[in-house]
């Protein structure tokens, strides 16, 4: 008896993944078609967004500057845990103007957490509280993926991470809690008839809100991830 053998089930196997721990993960958006939180149930409104490519692991949220494009996580203060990290995939189609990548702001000088780029110089900056923090000039770069973490450890101690290097946040990290929004590709102001503003233009994936401070180790091990073996953050 003889037997014909499938090549294609003898193919390379895809890389096995290695999560990080998922300790204190409070939410996790993988933007799979929609923006379900497949951790703590903190879904997503979505206005004027789209799903599809450009993708570092399935499908991304697609964010358009030319109208209002964000998405709407609500005001839970899980989302503002006085120990936390942010991690998420940026992908800017061009780089022209003030965007904002995540918001949890409340007022303009008040609340717990804002990434941004700033289309001046390439440059992206955080906020801690009412502390704009800005990164080297010319990290950021239009049309290609970019992995960004920011941590706070303590009320002295917040760290800034693009592509798995660390950038140098300063040491004043003061913040509050606030009847503030999780919003993903637009600032909102609780208080300011003008806002939504500053839209993205562009995509993210894979958003993720940790309470607590992910190593240096952890967030290399992100990064990894999406350039080298394709793993998320967590397996959704």
């Amino acid at each position: 008896m003889s037997f014909l053998l499938n090549p294609f089930i003898y193919a390379a196997a895809a890389p096995s993944c290695t999560y990080i721990s998922s300790t204190n993960l409070v939410s996790h958006w993988p933007m799979d078609g929609d923006s379900t939180d497949t951790v703590g149930g903190f879904n997503g409104t979505d206005t004027n967004i789209t799903y599809g490519s450009p993708f570092v692991f399935s499908q991304s949220a697609g964010f358009n500057s030319a109208s209002p494009s964000y998405q709407d996580m609500g005001n839970s203060l899980s989302l503002q845990a006085a120990v936390f990290s942010v991690s998420c995939w940026v992908y800017v189609s061009a780089i022209n103007s003030a965007q904002a990548i995540i918001e949890n702001y409340g007022t303009v000088s008040n609340g717990p957490y804002r990434l941004y780029i700033n289309g001046t110089n390439s440059t992206f900056f955080a906020s801690i509280g009412n502390t704009d923090v800005v990164f080297t000039t010319g990290i950021a770069s239009a049309n290609t993926w970019m992995h960004v973490v920011l941590t706070r450890s303590s009320a002295t101690v917040a760290k800034f991470y693009v592509n798995g290097t660390e950038y140098n946040y300063g040491s004043s990290t003061s913040r509050t809690s606030a009847t503030s929004r999780f919003v993903i590709g637009s600032r909102w102001n609780n208080t300011g008839s003008n806002y939504p503003d500053s839209y993205l233009n562009g995509n993210v994936e894979d958003v993720a809100y940790f309470s607590r401070a992910l190593t240096a180790a952890e967030v290399t091990q992100i990064y990894t991830g999406g350039t080298v073996t394709g793993c998320r953050i967590s397996n959704p």
